[in-house]
């Protein structure tokens, strides 16, 4: 266990109460930390107070478990543990600003202007951050109750695109092996975070018919009409960014949010590094994954999708390089 996990470690162990935080809009990824570290941390230190905190992931409340309403003064004696999200700013909940001590566990590239002053471990080679909360069990020898199992697995397998983006490794595989000795059902979890839905189906697919081909990059635009039409939530149809695979090296969800701006998410296959786009336009994420918000104006949709043809495959080969 690096220097930086073996603080984080010795932090756990010196507070008495924990608050475990995520980001706005939590993915499977987010919830999953979120959840997996409070079932851990509480298997560990049976004295310890440890909770949630945050809306969670939908899909898998019931079956993982719900987050955590607690009090002001509760929050102001714990440490604030910070998954899967880069500065305290992009916290879901602000009220991780009372917290009397902070520290992160985080696999995406931080952006300029977001710096973390506290303790934290920081490792984008992870596909998943849920991967190093199962790194950091493992080698404290915490146990690993099925929740917490099942609540990595959800953090893997959405992050991860269900094992096919670029970034899945031979450790990858092999947390998912030892997920399976914890008691992780795959096909019971893939069920849950996967259902079979008519209606998506059709939205999916629509997506796809309406998509723009510009250069490089392949986009869909999706408004609040749109969801309406076909019966579906902002949060679901917001983020089916990966419907737009294979149609072009790069692809782009611009979601309609419900204050009227978009939400924007950014991928691409090896080779191209979107991440300094989203950074540009105050988002952020990972080389090929990331995501930022833009106004319902088609210029500056333009914008983005200018910049992603002329700037990302560029970047990507200055990162090479620098690595």
């Amino acid at each position: 266990m690096n220097e930086e996990a073996k603080k984080i470690t010795e932090l756990i162990r010196k507070h008495d109460v924990i608050t475990v935080w995520g980001h706005t809009m939590p993915d499977g990824d987010c919830y999953g930390c979120q959840m997996a570290l409070k079932n851990i941390i509480s298997d560990a230190f049976p004295n310890k107070k440890v909770y949630a905190i945050g809306s969670g992931y939908k899909k898998a409340l019931d079956r993982i478990g719900h987050m955590d309403e607690i009090d002001e003064e509760t929050i102001k004696e714990s440490l604030g543990i910070l998954v899967d999200v880069s500065c305290l700013r992009r916290v879901e909940d602000p009220r991780v600003f009372l917290c009397k001590a902070w520290v992160k566990i985080d696999h995406h590239e931080a952006n300029e202007g977001e710096d973390f002053d506290w303790d934290n471990w920081v490792d984008p080679s992870k596909i998943a951050c849920a991967e190093m909360i199962a790194d950091m069990a493992i080698e404290n020898k915490w146990p690993i109750n099925k929740k917490a199992a099942e609540a990595i697995y959800a953090g893997i397998v959405t992050d991860s695109g269900r094992f096919k983006f670029s970034g899945v490794t031979d450790h990858t595989y092999k947390i998912r092996r030892l997920l399976k000795k914890y008691g992780c059902s795959e096909k019971e979890m893939n069920a849950i975070l996967y259902p079979r839905d008519p209606v998506m189906e059709k939205y999916l697919k629509w997506l796809r018919k309406n998509a723009i081909i510009d250069r490089e990059v392949a986009y869909s635009v999706v408004t609040m009409e749109d969801y309406e039409k076909f019966g579906i939530t902002y949060d679901v149809g917001s983020s089916k960014v990966n419907a737009l695979m294979g149609l072009a090296p790069m692809h782009i969800l611009f979601a309609e949010m419900p204050d009227g701006t978009m939400r924007v998410e950014l991928r691409s296959v090896d080779g191209y590094y979107v991440q300094p786009i989203a950074a540009k336009y105050h988002g952020g994420g990972h080389a090929h994954a990331a995501g930022c918000q833009c106004s319902k104006n088609v210029d500056d949709y333009q914008k983005i999708v200018d910049d992603m043809n002329e700037h990302a495959k560029v970047e990507d080969t200055l990162c090479t390089k620098k690595n």
